[in-house]
């Protein structure tokens, strides 16, 4: 959900199912990230969602950040 109010600010939110590889072990993940623009001051924000882990990825936990634009980086516990 995108939600922009006025030509200075905005804000986003969503949840994404990812299916992949991390260190070599299989499975999937669900993040629910958003962001907030305030003028030229942006911010994000996102996590792990708990216990949403399968397969060789079941127990992960982290946290979600966009330090580049459209590129999610994960900080994870596996």
């Amino acid at each position: 959900m995108t939600s922009r109010a006025s030509t200075a600010g905005g804000g986003y939110v969503a949840s994404e199912r990812i299916e992949g590889v991390l260190d070599g072990r299989h499975g999937t993940i669900v993040i629910q990230h958003g962001g907030l623009a305030d003028g030229p001051d942006q911010s994000s924000y996102g996590n792990i969602i708990p216990n949403s882990g399968t397969g060789d990825l079941a127990g992960i936990s982290g946290q979600v950040m966009e330090f580049e634009l459209q590129v999610l980086t994960l900080a994870y516990k596996l």
